[in-house]
């Protein structure tokens, strides 16, 4: 735990307004520490390396005046005396109207999914296990305990989402999910999507199943062809998923939104993990148990009409609405914010 007391910038960020694109980055860099919005080093989709910000207070002074840079002077004192100067960001708000590409905030989805399994699943681990002289795919584990490693999940929802969007709409993919870099001059793209690692939620532990290789031409059992596998009988995994858009990315929204779908509505024919081709990792059904939606007014106007009737949480320029065990029709007002997208990716039928 880091306990950060203040940060001073007053060398190297002269505000010129509460557009300044200086002070916009500033302020959505800000509000992502205070919401648990980034991470530090190494396995942060495992949960590691959080950091949230907590009581920020950021005042602007005017320093080509006496009085001005007096009050500067004694805020730089500590934190405990900043009485003087004019708060920004909060009082003032973030019109990020005249702001333009990367210095517009984002809007941010957060939702809690619960995985719902049936049967056995495995995700082998790179270090076998050994029972009686008998190689054993184990499970993957961290802390000792199994988990469903981000990566997996992404890469399914990735394949899903190609079928989804038709051959005219796969740039939505790669703008949702990202792009590697093609050649030397190829910039790539970051995805708007994160996939935290599952977490297991209801404590099952693995079990031991038995298989013995069947000569494909005999058809019986092989010899020296027996294994085995400790999978996961039928688990709950919990996993985090984050999506991130501004106005002009609404196209990218609703290819998730439809993904949000298939997973709520028909994720039966989604396999997870290994020995697929066996019947392992058949995904039952998924279901939200929370989903927090932090929007920006400015890109979101008209969605937030629509969810006049909850209690958001104010912040300047951003509703932060909570929702606890929503079904998939609560997230309708998002995905009107796409408009034409919305209707142009729901051509593939699954």
């Amino acid at each position: 735990t880091t306990e950060i007391y203040t940060l001073s910038l007053h060398d190297a960020l002269p505000i010129y307004g509460p557009d300044d694109s200086e002070l916009v980055l500033l302020g959505e860099a800000l509000r992502l520490l205070e919401t648990d919005g980034m991470q530090v080093g190494a396995k942060s989709g495992q949960g590691y390396g959080r950091v949230r910000l907590a009581s920020t207070e950021h005042r602007a002074f005017e320093r080509d005046s006496v009085a001005g840079l007096a009050q500067w002077l004694q805020a730089r004192t500590g934190p405990g005396v900043w009485t003087a100067g004019t708060p920004v960001l909060q009082a003032q708000g973030r019109r990020a109207g005249d702001a333009t590409g990367e210095c517009r905030p984002c809007s941010w989805l957060t939702f809690d999914l619960a995985l719902h399994f049936e049967g056995p699943v495995l995700v082998r681990s790179s270090l076998p296990e050994t029972l009686r002289d008998v190689s054993v795919s184990a499970f993957i584990k961290s802390n000792n305990e199994p988990y469903l490693p981000g990566s997996s999940l992404r890469g399914i929802l990735r394949n899903r989402a190609r079928l989804i969007a038709n051959q005219a709409n796969q740039g939505l993919v790669d703008e949702l999910f990202g792009r590697e870099l093609q050649s030397d001059n190829d910039k790539g793209n970051r995805g708007l999507i994160q996939v935290f690692d599952g977490r297991l939620a209801d404590g099952k532990r693995p079990i031991l199943v038995d298989h013995v290789a069947i000569d494909r031409i005999l058809g019986g059992a092989r010899d020296g062809a027996k294994f085995a596998a400790r999978p996961l009988d039928s688990p709950v995994f919990q996993v985090c998923v984050r999506v991130r858009f501004r106005k002009s990315e609404q196209g990218a929204l609703a290819l998730w939104g439809r993904l949000l779908r298939d997973l709520v509505r028909d994720a039966g024919d989604l396999w997870v993990g290994a020995s697929t081709s066996r019947g392992y990792g058949y995904l039952r059904y998924v279901t939200v148990n929370r989903a927090v939606l932090d929007l920006v007014e400015e890109d979101t106007g008209a969605a937030l009409a629509e969810f006049a009737d909850l209690n958001p949480t104010l912040r300047p320029g951003r509703k932060i609405y909570t929702l606890e065990q929503p079904g998939f029709a609560a997230f309708s007002p998002l995905w009107k914010l796409a408009g034409g997208a919305w209707t142009t990716t729901q051509g593939a039928q699954i």
